[in-house]
């Protein structure tokens, strides 16, 4: 199925350019993983997505195909002052330049490319100690389902 082999293709991808951070297995709860694994981590998940209008007979679809990038946050005890994540912005566009520059992430007969991409804005959890950047980008690809 499409799904899994974009998220796949998506996961070597972010090993690839993204060499210092780690793969986070539970991309639905990160509170549910390793603390070594948010401190630098990438989670890749499947969002909303709806049928797209298709030539053929195959099923196709434009689906919300989500990056999470997190970073461990630490507060100087000092001064109390709010850690620094600028530098997580840097690998966001270093993400979407990649997806977008090679749309077809190796899987062409899969994926046709995406079409648009959203960054939410910082959020903190695991009581404080991370943040999540999620990147959202509209994958369009193809189930291999006939229908009538």
């Amino acid at each position: 199925m499409s799904f899994e082999d974009i998220r796949a293709a998506s996961i070597t991808r972010l090993a690839t350019i993204l060499s210092t951070y780690k793969e986070i297995k539970n991309p639905f709860d990160l509170e549910d993983n390793e603390e070594r694994t948010l401190v630098k981590g990438y989670a890749v998940r499947f969002g909303e997505g709806q049928q797209a209008q298709g030539e053929t007979r195959k099923l196709r679809y434009s689906s919300n195909l989500r990056v999470g990038l997190t970073k461990g946050l630490s507060v100087r005890i000092s001064d109390s002052e709010a850690p620094d994540i600028g530098t997580i912005y840097a690998d966001v566009e270093t993400v979407l330049a990649s997806f977008f520059n090679d749309t077809f992430l190796g899987i062409p007969e899969k994926l046709q490319g995406f079409t648009s991409s959203s960054i939410a804005k910082p959020k903190k959890f695991g009581g404080n100690e991370f943040v999540v950047i999620w990147i959202t980008m509209v994958a369009s690809h193809k189930l291999n389902i006939n229908y009538s």
